[in-house]
């Protein structure tokens, strides 16, 4: 038997829907209604107005991004041990959870607006953690200091070059599937293979060459 999810997370899953095509200017609180088929004075019980469901909906995704990484066992263990999970984590939450990198991108146009104000809300002293949230930042440098990976460049464009490989595989997937027409399979196929190739590319170009 089905079990029917709780209105509250079904009012969440409308309005990552909202926001992630209109952005939070453009989306409104009747069109989230009637994507969870509800009322508005049911939306507005449970969330007063648009701010507020945008906050929660932002912190959904925090908690959604956190449990991915804990899913994937992301660690330090060693640089092809950490490439492998960081890649594979951000192809789930890129591919399976694409309203993500939307709202990201939103969030990325508004300085984190919301996203600091809900880390101030829970931690007043710690708006970093938002780059150490989505980068790995001290991950990273605990392996540039065990000589895991390169010293001369920074974490934080480290980071920026792995999501941008990633990234890339989301135009090459409409190359595929859309121009040379590839079926479920080939796609998937696809999909393995570039994740592959992008830890490989990765770990080579992060490795500690030996001087001659």
């Amino acid at each position: 038997m089905k079990v029917k999810k709780p209105t509250k997370e079904i009012i969440i899953e409308a309005a990552y829907k909202e926001f992630a095509e209109k952005g939070f200017d453009g989306a409104r609180m009747q069109k989230i209604a009637e994507r969870a088929k509800i009322n508005k004075a049911m939306l507005h019980y449970y969330y007063h107005d648009k701010q507020t469901l945008y906050e929660n909906v932002i912190e959904y995704f925090h908690s959604l991004f956190d449990r991915i990484l804990q899913e994937k066992s992301v660690e330090t263990k060693d640089r092809i041990t950490f490439l492998e999970q960081i890649v594979d984590a951000y192809y789930k939450i890129y591919f399976e959870y694409p309203e993500v990198k939307k709202i990201f991108i939103h969030e990325l146009a508004s300085g984190f607006e919301a996203t600091k104000k809900l880390l101030k809300k829970h931690d007043p002293d710690h708006v970093e953690k938002i780059a150490e949230k989505f980068f790995l930042l001290t991950k990273i440098k605990e392996l540039q200091d065990h000589q895991e990976i390169r010293m001369d460049i920074e974490p934080e464009h480290i980071m920026m070059t792995i999501l941008g490989l990633i990234e890339s595989s989301l135009v090459q997937l409409q190359i595929v599937s859309k121009v040379l027409d590839y079926d479920q399979n080939e796609v998937q196929m696809f999909l393995e293979k570039r994740k592959e190739s992008i830890v490989k590319i990765l770990d080579q170009g992060l490795a500690i060459r030996n001087s001659p």
